[in-house]
């Protein structure tokens, strides 16, 4: 058996891959894993294992384990790496273990079938938070913020798939995910955010930019957000350009920016906007017949990087065959975090492009389908650079004379021109949820512009009766050194304060001698 240790240095995320190879470096087996690093492990303290062998389903872990390991021509042989980009350290390997003639597991370690999901309730209304995963004799522990809850007052399901919050208030917000057990192993899911929604919520909520592209003419487009930056259209020298204004769109008219018939290069610039700090999401439709090269469809700054902490990018990239993808890049803490989409967008036809930021995760939305998704910490960036590019890589350039004018240009060394039309851009400064990008995109097929869509609030659910009073659970030391343990409800105990925690089946009060092994217990009704 070959253990590899993987915990990773504070603030740096990480797609990687851990491979067993035969002596000519072909794969035997392959591991993929997002890299748990230290802030993500120092609240649980548990080894929780990558099993996936998915690169498009990874699964988050701080071990990765292969058994039946043989040498080939007496060498064990393993590598690893990563595709992540910017970063200044590589991949985390803590130790390696090597156990000789271990036997073979009985059983499979747990596997993530889905992980849970974001959730909004009403105030007061029953939440709901589930998990599918498979496997045999598994347990469960939900986590919030980090650190096992148990069950009691509000809460039921803390040690089941499914977790039950009898009353959502504010003291219940926060980013929950679920670690499973069995015999052979343990994972993680993912975090999901439960979150509060008001009865009267509306699209308009938090809309600070909102470009809906229905002038017919001019060189500029006016914002109906909160903001009052409109969007100025220039061609690749920087001067006001009024071709792209006037087209067909989806929602009323739309801008058409470097397409074949046209005269002039051209680009929009939304000069500042106000920036997203916890949450945040992007909403917007382009349509294009193809592309000579990689693409910008939007952009905060003139590059998204470690250094510029630009805060967010959409755009497409294309393949060897020409095939268009919708990708996005943010920026959080010394992190530029990138998603893409694996199935090409369609051509000469509408798309919906969607980005969720919520205080932990990231979610790219196509066509009102989540297509990609990644958890992460520290701050969003607020950006150096104040403006938002649109349908091409813009640059600043300072005027060289007093005289001269700053302009805003089309990077000449690497312009990413998009080709198309772009309609209706939205941007709020709070996290729209899946059923609100799924009715964004099927109302906007039917000409409704964003805020015009109703917000999915879901349904009040009447809390079961609780008993909001703590059990009480006290601890006598005894004179020949055992303990004995008074208890209201049920006495769970476990190895660790995170868990995972166990019933114990005694009523009070229970005796411990003093040779038992250290532990932890608590009490739960």
């Amino acid at each position: 058996t070959l253990i590899v240790y993987t915990v990773g240095i504070p603030l740096q995320f990480q797609d990687q891959w851990y491979k067993l190879e035969d002596i000519d470096g072909e794969s035997i087996e392959t591991i993929y894993t997002d890299q748990m690093n230290a802030d993500q492990h120092n609240p649980i303290q548990r080894w929780f294992r990558g099993t996936s062998t998915d690169p498009n389903s990874r699964s988050l872990s701080n071990f990765v384990r292969f058994d039946n390991v043989q040498p080939s021509e007496g060498v064990v042989r393993f590598s690893w790496g990563t595709n992540t980009a910017g970063f200044d350290r590589g991949v985390a390997v803590n130790a390696v273990q090597l156990i000789l003639n271990n036997p073979p597991l009985e059983i499979e370690p747990p596997s993530i079938v889905a992980n849970p999901e974001p959730t909004w309730a009403q105030d007061g209304s029953a939440a709901k938070l589930s998990v599918s995963a498979k496997g045999e004799g598994l347990t469960y522990q939900w986590l919030k913020n980090g650190s096992a809850i148990p069950d009691g007052g509000k809460v039921s399901g803390a040690t089941t798939d499914t977790l039950t919050i009898n009353g959502l208030t504010e003291d219940e917000v926060g980013f929950y995910n679920l670690a499973i057990f069995n015999e052979a192993g343990s994972v993680i899911t993912g975090k999901a955010k439960l979150s509060l929604i008001s009865s009267d919520a509306k699209m308009t909520d938090d809309l600070v930019t909102h470009i809906k592209f229905d002038e017919s003419n001019g060189s500029s487009a006016s914002n109906s957000g909160s903001d009052s930056f409109p969007v100025d259209l220039f061609d690749d020298y920087g001067d006001p350009n009024e071709e792209p204004t006037g087209s067909e769109g989806l929602i009323g008219n739309s801008i058409t920016v470097n397409g074949p018939d046209q005269e002039n290069y051209a680009f929009g610039l939304i000069s500042n906007y106000t920036k997203i700090t916890d949450e945040g999401s992007v909403s917007v439709w382009f349509n294009t017949s193809g592309l000579d090269s990689n693409a910008v469809i939007l952009r905060n700054g003139s590059v998204l990087n470690r250094e510029s902490e630009n805060q967010f990018e959409i755009g497409l990239n294309l393949n060897d065959e020409g095939d268009a993808f919708l990708v996005a890049a943010v920026t959080a803490g010394p992190n530029v975090i990138r998603l893409s989409n694996s199935e090409p967008i369609e051509l000469e036809e509408w798309n919906h492009a969607g980005l969720t930021i919520d205080g932990g995760q990231i979610r790219l939305y196509q066509n009102g389908n989540v297509v990609a998704v990644t958890d992460y910490l520290d701050r969003f960036n607020t950006s150096t650079e104040s403006w938002i590019g649109i349908g091409a890589s813009v640059v600043f350039q300072t005027g060289e004379f007093e005289e001269d004018p700053d302009l805003f240009l089309m990077d000449e060394a690497n312009p990413l021109a998009f080709s198309g039309s772009i309609d209706d851009l939205a941007i709020w400064t709070a996290a729209r949820s899946a059923a609100d990008m799924k009715s964004i995109f099927e109302q906007g097929q039917k000409g409704v512009d964003a805020s015009s869509v109703a917000v999915s609030i879901p349904d009040f659910v009447e809390p079961s009766d609780i008993d909001v009073t703590e059990p009480s659970i006290s601890v006598t030391r005894n004179a020949d050194g055992s303990l004995t343990v008074e208890f209201e409800g049920t006495l769970q105990t476990a190895p660790t304060v995170n868990g995972p925690w166990t019933d114990v089946d005694a009523t009070s009060p229970v005796n411990w001698s003093s040779d038992q092994a250290a532990g932890f217990a608590r009490s739960k009704k």
